[in-house]
C-alpha cells in the first residue's frame, strides 16, 4: 500500500487515512528493511497531504514516535526541505537517546549483526535513540530514483 500511495502511476484507490498508513508502516518496518528503505520516499511524496498534528498524536499512541520522527527527518534531509521541522521536536521528546534500541527486532539476537548495526548507524538515528545499521546513503539512492515518480 505504501509503494502505491502518492505514486503518479498508481491506479489503486487507498481507503485508509494517510496518517494511519504512516503510523502502521512506522511500526511494521521493524520487521522489514525494504519497507524501511522506502519509507522516507513515501513520507516525502505525501508531505503536503499529512496532518502532522494527527500524525504526531497517532505515533505517540502507537509508541512509534521516535521511529516516525527519525524517518521524517531523513525524508526532509533527502528532499532538501524542512517541511517536517515543526513536528520533529515534539516527536523527539519521546526518543530515548540514552537507551537506544535496535530498529530491526532481529538485530539484537545476533551479536555480529548488532556489532555492524552499531558501527553503521548514522548520528541522526542515534539522536532518536535508534540503532539502525542503515547509513543515510542507503535511503538516498532509492529516494533519488523514485521520489518524483
Amino acid at each position: 500500500m505504501i509503494a502505491h500511495y502518492g505514486a503518479g502511476v498508481a491506479r489503486k484507490v487507498v481507503k485508509l487515512k494517510l496518517e494511519d498508513i504512516a503510523v502502521r508502516a512506522a511500526s511494521e518496518l521493524r520487521h522489514d528493511p525494504a519497507l524501511a528503505r522506502m519509507f522516507p520516499t513515501f513520507l516525502w511524496r505525501v508531505r503536503h497531504e499529512l496532518d502532522l498534528s494527527v500524525l504526531e498524536e497517532k505515533a505517540h499512541r502507537q509508541r512509534c514516535a521516535a521511529i516516525l520522527g527519525y524517518f521524517l527527518e531523513v525524508a526532509s534531509k533527502l528532499g532538501g526541505d524542512r517541511c517536517f521541522e515543526n513536528v520533529l521536536p515534539r516527536l523527539r521528546s519521546h526518543a530515548r537517546a540514552a537507551k537506544p534500541v535496535y530498529l530491526f527486532a532481529k538485530t539484537a539476537k545476533n551479536p555480529f549483526e548488532a556489532m555492524v548495526a552499531d558501527r553503521d548507524t548514522p548520528v541522526e538515528a542515534k539522536r532518536w535513540g535508534l540503532v539502525t545499521g542503515m547509513p543515510t546513503d542507503s535511503f538516498e539512492s532509492y529516494f533519488q530514483k523514485v521520489a518524483d515518480i
